[in-house]
């Protein structure tokens, strides 16, 4: 069976920082960098409910991270932990991704 396949949008207001994290997002086999963007997650989320949101943000706050959970996020990353951290959390949030869509088939 072929692993299914990661597709990844890349937001920042930064274009310099989306370049990096398409960086390190392109060295992993089994993710693809769809697009590069600037989007306001509560946006994405509006117009696709079921689309996982992966924050990668500066700021290393509780405040920041709840506000973008409320925002639509599924998962937080601060960019200084991104090179470390990045790859595991989107690892993570297509497992549950898988396991959701698993429990939901079973239903």
């Amino acid at each position: 069976m072929q692993a299914l396949i990661l597709r990844v949008l890349v937001v920042d207001d930064s274009e310099i920082v989306r370049r990096g994290i398409c960086q390190i997002l392109e060295t992993q086999v089994d993710i693809e960098v769809i697009r590069e963007a600037f989007e306001a997650a509560r946006r994405i989320k509006h117009e696709l409910p079921s689309t996982l949101i992966l924050m990668v943000s500066q700021f290393d706050s509780a405040p920041f991270q709840r506000e973008a959970i409320t925002a639509g996020a599924s998962g937080y990353v601060v960019k200084t932990n991104a090179a470390s951290e990045l790859i595991p959390a989107l690892r993570k949030l297509h497992s549950q991704r898988a396991a959701n869509l698993r429990g939901s088939s079973n239903g």
